[in-house]
């Protein structure tokens, strides 16, 4: 397998201080070299609660394509 690629994504509501606060999408790619893989990514903290109910959410997403040979 040839371009293997990983996608780790986190989203919510980020404290910017002054009670300000924004959207945070984060994403952080990895490129496996093997069909075997295992990392440890860490995102900008985001609030679970703050005087309302926000919504945090995380996604895993993985690519693997075939090589082409030239046998």
């Amino acid at each position: 397998m040839s371009s293997r690629t990983v996608r780790y994504g986190q989203n919510g509501i980020g404290d910017i201080g002054n009670g300000q606060y924004v959207q945070l999408d984060q994403t952080k790619e990895k490129h496996p070299s093997s069909n075997s893989f295992s990392y440890t990514v860490s995102f900008d903290p985001v609030l679970s609660a703050h005087n309302y109910s926000y919504v945090a959410g995380c996604t895993t997403e993985c690519t693997l394509k075939r090589g082409t040979s030239s046998t």
